[in-house]
């Protein structure tokens, strides 16, 4: 009889203790649920269609989409510093040298063109076959894009000079150059498969390279056939 009454909900656990002098804060400045999820995909798109219309701006755009997500709440600190991952870059920054030093020796130039020099006398078909694994080779340590300038005006000369279409040549060198699987270092995305999925160099060489075999002997005769 002479127990206090409680009120109705008095007795829920207290979530927070406030301080002295502390006010709750009723209004979280990050947004909550669905409402990142929305902000998230409108940053991805966004993101998208402006490097669709100006790739330069990729990296001022990518840069302010992450201030954005982190002012947000859409992203940690922690988080977007443990999805930052050092080897990779490090590979990649390390690979761009080694292309540029090679371009600057010429020495992809000139191991190209003496290889094809030598096969083009043995018919179109031979030359394809040199241009495609000279292609893979090259496109081993150097990216795609270097492997195209570097070859194209070797085989231009090359076929110009042997009287032969240099048109399934380059169709040939373009699908080597792009299919490029055999080395971690090969593509960008190669090193960010590797790293996610923790692939060494061997597991490249064993799975990639058969693959672009596969490649050279399905495109190859493909060119041949269809500029014969």
């Amino acid at each position: 009889f002479f127990a206090p009454k409680l009120l109705k909900g008095a007795g829920a656990p207290v979530q927070k203790v406030a301080a002295p002098n502390e006010e709750e804060n009723t209004q979280s400045v990050a947004p909550r649920g669905q409402t990142r999820l929305w902000l998230a995909l409108a940053l991805l798109t966004g993101t998208m269609t402006i490097a669709a219309q100006n790739p330069k701006a990729l990296l001022l755009v990518a840069l302010g989409c992450l201030c954005v997500m982190l002012r947000t709440g859409c992203l940690g600190i922690k988080d977007a510093w443990s999805a930052v991952n050092g080897p990779v870059l490090l590979s990649i920054a390390l690979s761009f040298a080694l292309g540029k030093a090679i371009d600057k020796s010429e020495l992809a130039s000139i191991a190209a063109a003496r290889i094809v020099q030598l096969v083009a006398p043995y018919g179109q078909l031979a030359l394809l076959f040199a241009v495609y694994f000279v292609a893979i080779c090259i496109g081993a340590i150097i990216s795609n894009n270097a492997v195209v300038v570097l070859m194209f005006p070797v085989i231009v000369r090359v076929c110009e000079g042997a009287g032969i279409s240099w048109r399934p040549a380059l169709y040939a060198l373009t699908m080597a150059a792009s299919a490029s699987f055999s080395t971690p270092v090969s593509y960008q995305t190669n090193l960010m498969v590797a790293g996610a999925a923790d692939y060494s160099f061997n597991d490249f060489l064993r799975f990639g390279l058969p693959l672009q075999l596969v490649c050279m002997l399905a495109t190859v005769p493909a060119c041949y056939m269809l500029f014969k």
